[in-house]
């Protein structure tokens, strides 16, 4: 499990959140693996990549069941098809650079002739 935000220890063993620790006992750890916090701000497909991780960690933290099951290959397919899309923001950003410098280097050609 990753540490939380601003500690250095995970939900399952940071002092700051025992209590709810003990809340999710109480209720046979039928509460949300997620430590409360902020919600995350998916703006590119690194934000969703880095939300996915996070996610298919605590999926793996699940007891083994239909349901771990489904959580994992659910994120899986999330995160190839997050590998997916930021590869094509790369490769078009990089055609999008070369028409640019195209562009520039036709206008030359048209003026000079």
């Amino acid at each position: 499990m990753p540490a939380l935000k601003h500690s250095d220890l995970c939900w399952n063993h940071s002092p700051a959140v025992a209590a709810e620790r003990a809340a999710a006992r109480k209720h046979g750890g039928r509460l949300a693996l997620s430590a409360p916090g902020e919600t995350p701000t998916l703006r590119s497909a690194a934000d969703i990549m880095r939300e996915a991780e996070t996610a298919l960690g605590e999926a793996k933290q699940l007891p083994i069941s239909g349901r771990k099951t489904a959580a994992v290959v659910a994120v899986l397919g999330l995160a190839l098809r997050g590998l997916e899309i930021g590869e094509m923001e790369t490769r078009l950003a990089n055609i999008e650079r070369l028409v640019q410098q195209g562009g520039a280097q036709w206008e030359r050609i048209s003026r000079a002739g």
